[in-house]
């Protein structure tokens, strides 16, 4: 244990979700009638007064950062009666450089050039750092009360609390804990509005600091880790906020999009690894706090330690940390045309969906790939196609699928009408062209297109190209019809189907290369449109559970599944079709030319927690992690839990109310998920082959 017990008697109640009855809805709401006449920037900049002056403060005694997102509509993503936005990563670190006053100053700065509707933007924004002011000020006239009616040893935490706040945001950080307690002010506040955003590249903006503090003997690195644990306990606070830990429902209670990533190199191509990295990893590892979803970013040159560090704290399960190749994502990003200095500085968007952060406006639909290939099977039937034109029949409904979210989603771009005034200064761009976020000031608006069930469609294309054309055991109208009656009186050959046919996962030529052909084609097709409108177009690959709502449309498959079967989830193999091994999976996934894919999507696989024990299965899950740089997959997420022990939750959640798994581009609590999530958690355990990475010898590409 390197925490000290009074950092994890802070940590357990928040952990456990009993301290949720210290947030609340505004009371009493805002007039809003009274603000009708205003514009909705500064409406919006009103609401923003209203909640720093009302919202309910938080302090703990030996709490070593504070400010808390109290307010619950925050939580339930929405400020007020207005919308909010998620699905992004803010510029924190620039602005915590400048502070609070470098800020507005560069606000005022452009305020003198802008037009008049520039102009209601950056005098809205302008209000709201007030407002971010005087909520601050509140924490600090709390602390002062607090100080004096405490005693020695609570009263000198407050007063470091308080000297801290007294600092920042207002100023630039001079040390690590006022660096720490700068970036969850700016952070807390934007939760505070309803807004959910990324962390970004922690490491890299923490990391300077603690080295300066570690240099001039400021402090130890017992004291920062102690510091930072604070603040991943400060991310714990909407725990159980909508009810106890076992009575959420849904995709879980931890859908913030809050990620934060390490690792990997800067603009620069030097090496970002440092001492934070490594305490990041500490503190996930002890504390178990799932709220921040890990992303590694690792290249065949990162540091031996980070890679053994990375693979520690994954096989304590949880599915916390997952790791990028990111070698493979910045050469798709330049591929696609980023400038090299700004794809080397990749984050994601709060789930796993590459972006450049603090420099991104960013929004993304999916459509369900399998479904177009349902019903272009039952017409293929009806024409008598062979397996091209049944092929070309499939694609030429997936291009029109593209054509019309291309059309729809770029024309109306973030016409949320949501104002975003504050938010808006942590993007670039925003205040330089004074239009904000919601109106592409960021410098790259992006909408990103993903393909769902690609792997399930790969699959079906294998099983009519064998069964009905290759080994011509039946015709095209049979097996649409099987298909279509639900296997009805075909349980025998459809037994057939499920043993004999090998599927996408297990590094067969065969069936790889359907879903390499259809990987290609789909990308090759988003290729063609980059850009529309100022607003950049790239493919992405995923599902994010939604395998779940689509299953209720889709028909049975032909390779075999009947209707409402949970199929693939992301770029991974369909559940219980991969039978040799994460190095099968590993190879057929790195077939794929994911340079093609600027958007990115996630492999997930499934470990059992008892072959990673002892040094053995330590040195394994190395080798796999190194493996898949040699692969070249974009994104690999691990779960490494008994799904023995999640049925187990399932009857007697009360047991099991921090048992965390990894879902997509989150960690839930286990016993907070929606019946059918925790059923496709199950599947994709039981049936994904529960393997031990063997070691896994796979020859080396060249570097980028």
């Amino acid at each position: 244990m390197r925490l000290s017990e009074q950092t994890h008697a802070i940590a357990r109640p928040m952990l456990r979700g009993e301290l949720a009855h210290h947030y609340s809805y505004l009371e009493p709401q805002p007039d809003f009638n009274s603000l009708n006449a205003l514009t909705p920037n500064k409406r919006y900049a009103a609401l923003a007064q209203i909640a720093a002056e009302r919202a309910p403060l938080f302090i703990r005694p030996f709490e070593r950062i504070a400010g808390a997102a109290t307010l619950r509509e925050g939580a339930e993503h929405r400020f007020f009666d207005m919308p909010s936005i998620s699905h992004t990563t803010l510029d924190f670190g620039s602005i915590m450089r400048m502070g609070l006053s470098g800020l507005e100053k560069k606000v005022n700065e452009r305020l003198s050039t802008a037009n008049e509707k520039g102009r209601d933007f950056l005098e809205s924004s302008l209000l709201c750092i007030q407002a971010l002011r005087h909520w601050n000020y509140r924490y600090l006239s709390t602390l002062d009360e607090l100080i004096a009616s405490s005693s020695d040893p609570v009263c000198k935490v407050y007063m470091e609390v308080r000297n801290n706040m007294a600092r920042v945001p207002e100023n630039p950080p001079s040390t690590f804990h006022e660096a720490v307690q700068s970036f969850w002010s700016l952070y807390a506040f934007i939760r505070l509005l309803g807004n959910w955003s990324g962390l970004g590249r922690l490491d890299k903006i923490l990391g300077p600091f603690l080295n300066a503090d570690l240099d001039s003997d400021r402090l130890t690195i017992d004291e920062a880790r102690e510091i930072l644990a604070h603040f991943f306990i400060r991310g714990t606070e909407w725990t159980a906020l909508f009810g106890n830990n076992y009575h959420w429902g849904g995709s879980g209670d931890k859908q913030f999009y809050q990620n934060i990533l390490i690792g990997g190199i800067d603009e620069s191509g030097c090496e970002v690894t440092n001492s934070v990295s490594y305490l990041i990893l500490d503190i996930v590892e002890e504390l178990g706090i799932s709220d921040f979803p890990i992303s590694v970013r690792l290249n065949r040159q990162s540091p031996e330690l980070l890679i053994k560090r990375t693979a520690e704290v994954i096989r304590k399960g949880g599915g916390i940390v997952a790791w990028y190749d990111e070698a493979r994502v910045i050469e798709s990003l330049v591929k696609f045309g980023f400038p090299l200095h700004h794809a080397r500085e990749f984050t994601n968007d709060g789930c796993w969906e590459a972006i450049i952060g603090g420099k991104t406006a960013f929004s993304y639909t999916s459509f369900d790939m399998l479904a177009h290939f349902q019903l272009s099977l039952q017409e293929s039937a009806v024409n008598g196609d062979n397996f091209e034109e049944l092929y070309n029949r499939f694609f030429k409904r997936v291009k029109g699928e593209i054509s019309k979210h291309i059309e729809t989603r770029t024309s109306g771009f973030m016409k949320t009408n949501a104002p975003a005034p504050f938010l808006s200064l942590f993007v670039e761009g925003c205040i330089d062209k004074a239009r904000q976020y919601t109106e592409q000031g960021a410098l790259y608006s992006i909408f990103a297109l993903h393909a769902g069930g690609m792997p399930d469609t790969a699959n079906a294309l294998t099983a009519v190209k064998k069964l009905v054309f290759d080994e011509r055991q039946m015709t095209l109208k049979e097996l649409a019809d099987a298909v279509a009656n639900d296997w009805e009186g075909k349980e025998e050959l459809r037994a057939m189907i499920r043993i004999s046919l090998t599927r996408y996962g297990n590094d067969d030529g065969t069936a790889d290369a359907s879903m390499t052909r259809l990987f290609n084609d789909y990308t090759e097709e988003m290729a063609k449109v980059r850009s529309v409108n100022g607003v950049l177009i790239p493919a992405g690959l995923s599902t994010f559970g939604r395998q779940l709502e689509w299953r209720q449309t889709r028909t049975a498959t032909p390779d075999g599944f009947k209707r409402g079967a949970i199929l693939s989830g992301n770029s991974s193999p369909t559940p219980g079709t991969a039978y040799n091994g994460p190095t099968a999976v590993l190879r057929s996934a790195g077939k794929l030319d994911y340079t093609r894919l600027p958007n990115g999507c996630a492999l997930d696989l499934s470990l059992d927690p008892g072959l990673l024990s002892g040094n053995d299965g330590l040195e394994a899950l190395c080798a796999l992690i190194k493996g898949s740089l040699e692969t070249g997959v974009f994104l690999v997420q691990v779960n490494v839990t008994d799904p023995a022990l999640l049925r187990r939750a399932q009857e007697h959640p009360e047991q099991f109310p921090e048992l965390t798994v990894r879902i997509s581009g989150w960690s839930a609590r286990f016993v907070s998920l929606g019946r059918h999530w925790q059923d496709m958690v199950i599947e994709r355990l039981e049936q994904n082959g529960r393997y031990a990475p063997p070691p896994i010898i796979i020859s080396v590409a060249e570097d980028i």
